[in-house]
């Protein structure tokens, strides 16, 4: 029997990728603070979570994205420590030439990175579902 009881979310995750490399948000707000992500979050009333990734980055990173597929769900009870997060995570693309702009309070700075040379630490599972976005991509 499972002792512990969990508040559950739907959010969502993007891997923004361009000729091979991977955008990355620094963290300005905890939890992981100070560590690179992926861009993403929870899920609006009145919205789908397709709806819910595009925003996200728009809100984060300041571009317009493109869903190019679904990489998969990621539900592991332990992803965070006080809830259960379970997170719809896509691969995109950016579509437009609009400039980078990290969301104040949130995201501290924004930088591509070769996908053969990702920073040492990354916040939550994302190097989870980056490892699983290049086995698909070699399989």
């Amino acid at each position: 029997m499972c002792n512990r009881y969990y508040d559950r979310h739907i959010v969502c995750d993007g891997l923004i990728i361009d000729n091979g490399k991977i955008l990355l948000g620094l963290r300005d707000l905890e939890p992981d603070r100070g560590k690179w992500a992926l861009f993403g979050g929870f899920l609006d009333w009145n919205e789908t979570i397709e709806e819910a990734i595009l925003r996200e980055i728009k809100e984060e990173a300041g571009v317009n994205t493109e869903i190019v597929r679904l990489l998969g769900i990621y539900s592991d009870p332990d992803r965070s420590q006080k809830e259960q997060n379970v997170s719809v995570a896509y691969v995109l693309k950016i579509n437009t030439d609009d400039k980078l702009i990290p969301q104040p309070g949130e995201i501290k700075e924004l930088k591509w990175f070769n996908l053969d040379d990702l920073p040492g630490v990354i916040a939550f599972d994302h190097r989870e579902m980056i490892n699983d976005y290049l086995k698909s991509e070699n399989s």
